[in-house]
């Protein structure tokens, strides 16, 4: 984590098994603990986006990094402390701003709804998401990637329909000949 720890694993893990269709990326907590800047936290991000792009992955997701809980009782982590969460906000706003500049690059951002939630989304005094909040997490990923059920199937009934359609059409031109 502390400098290009991010970028190492990403080189050592991640990169020998690309291109992939989607890539799902979320950094952050952890690199409060050892004080990453915003400026070295999006110059990660940025390689980490630009090097997946470049190898062919199709889309990129970033999640902003969720909060950390302020009843955290690991004084390590400064948890709630108000360094950490300025860290986080501006960790998040890189991912946004970066979102926004990328193209086929997507931003989820779970920090403001987790934050507002934290006894729902934590296991109490602890920093990481518990069942509830990764299948929060979960859900907003899959409406990203996975299409609503009604959207399939107005696209499905569209594609059926032209199908037909044209099956009609060369139907009438051989019974015109």
């Amino acid at each position: 984590y502390p400098g290009s720890g991010n970028v190492n694993l990403f080189v050592q893990r991640v990169l020998p098994n690309e291109p992939a269709d989607i890539a799902i990326v979320l950094l952050g907590t952890n690199n409060t603990v050892y004080g990453t800047t915003p400026s070295d936290y999006r110059a990660n991000l940025q390689f980490i986006v630009s090097t997946l792009l470049y190898a062919g992955t199709g889309r990129v997701i970033l999640l902003t990094p969720p909060p950390m809980p302020e009843n955290g009782y690991i004084d390590f982590f400064r948890q709630g402390t108000p360094q950490t969460t300025a860290l986080l906000v501006a960790y998040r706003d890189q991912v946004l701003d970066i979102c926004n500049m990328v193209q086929h690059v997507d931003c989820i951002d779970i920090y403001d709804i987790m934050a507002a939630n934290e006894s729902l989304y934590f296991y109490d005094g602890m920093l990481h998401p518990n069942d509830a909040g990764h299948a929060f997490i979960h859900q907003q990923i899959m409406t990203r990637v996975v299409p609503e059920p009604s959207s399939f199937v107005l696209l499905t009934s569209g594609l059926f329909g032209l199908y037909f359609l044209d099956r009609r059409r060369n139907n009438v031109r051989t019974n015109d000949h």
